[in-house]
């Protein structure tokens, strides 16, 4: 819109237009305020869900390294066993 567009309009059009456009703002102000929220919403989920990971991290760190240790208690078990098998325990 430009002011030319409204030269030969009456004060009582432009008027009309205007609320038309001020209703036209209050709409676009308030869905883009629904966006906003959704968007912190959002924003609020990845903030959990980044802790939640980092729980998960720790806890499969923890888990890899019980493996481990279990794997390795087998095989020391595994050794003892021949060695007591071939010792004829």
């Amino acid at each position: 819109m430009k002011p030319s567009d409204f030269v030969n309009m009456t004060a009582a059009e432009i008027d009309n237009l205007k609320v038309e456009k001020e209703k036209a703002l209050k709409i676009a102000q308030e869905n883009a305020y629904k966006v906003k929220l959704e968007k912190l919403e959002i924003d609020r989920q990845i903030i959990a869900l980044e802790g939640k990971k980092k729980d998960l991290q720790v806890a499969l760190s923890k888990a890899q390294h019980i493996v481990g240790t279990i794997k390795i208690d087998i095989d020391i078990l595994t050794s003892a066993f021949f060695r007591a098998k071939n010792g004829g325990l």
